[in-house]
């Protein structure tokens, strides 16, 4: 909750990763990613945003050592286009997460939070398949978390307002 006493630890967190194992690592890339869900969280959608696409790149660029990396920043870089009212373009990163998490298994919390986002996102787009995606979600969330957790307490809002 203290974003000030935050930002500065991922800066020095930022700045030490940066100098031990240069701007081309993933735990560099990560503490990037947590900086910029700071910025987000401040209000600056579009300094995180663009740091999120760097980010993306970056990880994108490790291959495949990197994917539950890059299904989490693609999943910030949804998140953050959900914030600011764009839907369409968090469709395709959070599209992108999901294809990302599903190699881990069909029944992971962290699997059912991606396409729970995606459902925001295709609900906001009035696309039919935002109801599949957010009661699948909202089940996996309820198993894996618990039927109170915020997590899942937002996919069944979600499902309820996509109007099942």
């Amino acid at each position: 909750g203290d974003q000030r006493d935050a930002r500065v630890t991922l800066e020095a967190v930022h700045t030490a990763a940066l100098g031990q194992y240069g701007p081309s690592h993933v735990l560099t890339q990560r503490a990037a990613l947590a900086l910029a869900r700071v910025d987000l969280a401040e209000g600056h959608a579009d300094t995180a945003r663009a740091q999120l696409r760097q980010v993306v790149a970056a990880l994108r660029a490790l291959g495949p050592s990197a994917e539950a990396n890059l299904a989490e920043a693609l999943l910030a870089l949804g998140e953050t286009e959900l914030t600011q009212g764009l839907p369409q373009a968090a469709r395709g990163p959070l599209a992108e997460a999901v294809a990302l998490r599903t190699k881990d298994g069909p029944q992971s919390w962290d699997l059912a939070e991606a396409r729970e986002r995606l459902g925001e996102a295709l609900a906001a787009l009035r696309d039919g398949g935002s109801r599949a995606a957010l009661q699948q979600a909202t089940s996996t969330l309820e198993m894996q978390l618990g039927a109170n957790h915020p997590e899942t307490l937002r996919a069944r809002r979600a499902l309820q307002a996509a109007g099942t």
